[in-house]
């Protein structure tokens, strides 16, 4: 399809451009083929669906993880922290930019340098969605002197010097966890109320909970473990209320009916507790044909708080977590920790 002069120098201009004529308008500019571009290079303009991507749900994911790493960033300020390291997450879809920032240091109020694009943080709304979109990566944040120095200088000197004798009191600290832990074993973490853990995923929070106490000196809480389809719909609902997505579960056949039965219900101004039924009778219905709408279900998930965990700390657990659970999430809507296993 051929256009106007005039429509062609706005392209030209780059008043606008070729994909996100397309995306508003189904119109192509001659030879223009959108099965050309990424997944990712998406028009921040436009809302509905594209390539099959909820556009707008992806920006609001963006923004909803950008304003947790932002509140990361204040927090590590206010610890004294000087710089950020970009950190990928590994794995075949990492765009390759990301890749390219793994380790990237700058000062903590400097901007990433990421493909051609400036970036505060992983999923800044002020960059594309090229490099946004779906992104994973985080920031660790150094004191002053892990920052990239001249290895020949005085100050490299120093810091390498304070970094040894840190590392030093360090494995002194977890030796000393270690010798009073074989002295006096105890079990360190606890429950809520109500929380049922079994035999064996108790073993496996046992192991976590170890390996944090020796790194960091701390306990943890466990605030959720066996569910009934009843507590499943419960913890759902709540979730929802407080802006969490149904999405984020991998029972995608289910998904669709309790959103629906969600927003159903609060347009109808139905109660919680009417809400919550209908969601325990699917959740119950496809549970009985061997589909779980979560592992709570089939005790094999756990909850655990981090509201009280610095940045350090929740790196700590990660650690302590790895190899023994498969799978690792840092929940940013009622902040947990959600382990499988």
């Amino acid at each position: 399809m051929l256009f106007s002069r005039k429509l062609y120098q706005m392209y030209k201009n780059s008043q606008i451009t070729p994909l996100s004529h397309y995306l508003r308008t189904g119109q192509k500019i001659n030879g223009f083929r959108p099965d050309s571009y990424s997944p990712h290079d998406l028009c921040d303009l436009c809302g509905g669906t594209v390539y099959n991507l909820d556009i707008k749900s992806i920006r609001s994911e963006r923004n909803t993880r950008y304003q947790a790493l932002l509140q990361k960033h204040e927090a590590a300020k206010r610890e004294g922290k000087t710089h950020k390291v970009w950190q990928m997450v590994g794995g075949p879809r990492t765009r390759q930019s990301h890749k390219n920032a793994n380790d990237q240091i700058v000062k903590i109020d400097e901007m990433f340098r990421i493909g051609d694009e400036k970036l505060f943080l992983p999923n800044d709304p002020g960059a594309s969605f090229s490099e946004t979109a779906n992104c994973r990566c985080s920031v660790k944040y150094l004191e002053k002197y892990y920052a990239t120095v001249d290895p020949t200088s005085r100050d490299a000197t120093a810091a390498r010097r304070r970094r040894q004798e840190a590392q030093r009191q360090d494995r002194q600290k977890i030796e000393e966890r270690r010798q009073l832990h074989e002295k006096n074993p105890r079990r360190h973490y606890s429950l809520n109320n109500g929380v049922i853990l079994p035999a064996t995923i108790k073993q496996k929070v046992s192991q976590i909970a170890d390996r944090y106490y020796l790194a960091t000196g701390k306990d943890i809480l466990i605030t959720s473990g066996r569910r009934s389809y009843l507590g499943q719909a419960i913890a759902m609902y709540n979730n929802r209320i407080d802006g969490g997505r149904f999405e984020r579960y991998k029972a995608k056949e289910i998904i669709d009916i309790l959103e629906n039965i969600f927003k159903r219900g609060r347009a109808n101004k139905k109660s919680k507790s009417e809400i919550v039924q209908e969601m325990e009778k699917v959740i119950s219905t496809y549970a009985k044909r061997g589909i779980y709408i979560s592992k709570h279900i089939i005790d094999g998930a756990v909850d655990v708080q981090s509201k009280f965990m610095t940045s350090a700390q929740k790196e700590a657990f990660r650690i302590a977590a790895t190899g023994i659970a498969t799978t690792i999430l840092l929940e940013t809507v009622r902040p947990h920790w959600h382990l499988q296993f």
